[in-house]
């Protein structure tokens, strides 16, 4: 059985209208806007990663706005998951 470590992901990570004090971990340039969860869950399954969003649950340093937890199972880096993320959501959002 193979087992992957679980890698917390917030929806706030991606938002390129958040300040990266408050959370955001890519360039502000990177992304044109807030992806979708499901566009979150299309880039995790282009990448073979298994994932999966809560939508109960809130990203604590903006606990008053929407932001959905995403459970990846990911053997590797969380910075390195988030990179690969970004390229693909760049593709997806652009279309």
């Amino acid at each position: 059985m193979n087992f992957f470590p679980k890698r917390i992901l917030w929806l706030s990570y991606f938002d390129p209208n958040i300040p990266r004090r408050l959370g955001r971990r890519i360039p502000k340039k990177s992304l044109i806007r807030r992806p979708r969860p499901e566009e979150i869950l299309e880039a995790c399954k282009s990448l073979g990663i298994k994932c999966e969003i809560n939508k109960e649950k809130r990203y604590p340093r903006l606990w008053y706005q929407e932001s959905f937890m995403i459970t990846a199972y990911y053997d590797g880096k969380k910075t390195e998951l988030i990179k690969s993320l970004l390229k693909i959501l760049q593709n997806i959002i652009r279309k």
